[in-house]
């Protein structure tokens, strides 16, 4: 025989003009309530849960939000075509929320994971919005030989190095290490 929570639906409490929504399969640690179950035949997008406690419901979502998990990539500028690359949005499994479908889900149906979109810090727009050319200087190159290849190689790690607002330029992080191995 499987416990139910006392309260078996979403509860509305309202004090004045503020209110709130209590969901039962969140709170039933709060409030003591007899721990609740997934009911017969609920499947989340397909695997078989039914009979699951709470715990064993949020051990199975940390294992799949691992799977789903996907970092979001901020937008950047290709160094080797100057090209703006777009952003990527990522997106993350709200353990909490499709933990709580799945405890309050009819028998026999099926809950589809809760996924949350993580926005990328840079979009393109922030390219688009904030391009300007700030400096620029050409010179010639005297000598020839090590010193010529040398030059070549640093100002081709500078081309289209973007500095962000904040940010301190550092010709020693921009360039990278000058190492043979690197061609200086």
């Amino acid at each position: 025989m499987r416990a139910l929570p006392a309260v078996p639906s979403p509860l509305a409490l309202l004090l004045g003009l503020i209110g709130t929504l209590l969901i039962p399969a969140l709170c039933c640690g709060l409030l003591r309530l007899p721990q609740q179950q997934v009911r017969r035949g609920v499947n989340l997008d397909g695997t078989l849960l039914e009979g699951l406690s709470r715990s064993d419901v949020e051990a199975h979502l940390h294992k799949l939000a691992g799977e789903l998990e996907q970092l979001p990539r901020s937008a950047f500028i290709d160094p080797r075509s100057g090209a703006i690359v777009p952003e990527m949005p990522g997106r993350q499994l709200d353990i909490s929320l499709t933990a709580a479908l799945l405890l309050e889900a009819r028998a026999n149906s099926r809950v589809l994971p809760v996924l949350v979109t993580l926005d990328p810090e840079i979009t393109a727009s922030h390219f688009d919005a904030a391009y300007e050319e700030i400096g620029s200087f050409r010179t010639w190159i005297g000598g020839g030989g090590n010193r010529a290849a040398n030059i070549v190689l640093a100002t081709t790690a500078l081309n289209n190095y973007l500095l962000l607002p904040g940010e301190i330029f550092s010709f020693n992080t921009a360039t990278g290490p000058r190492t043979a191995e690197r061609g200086y």
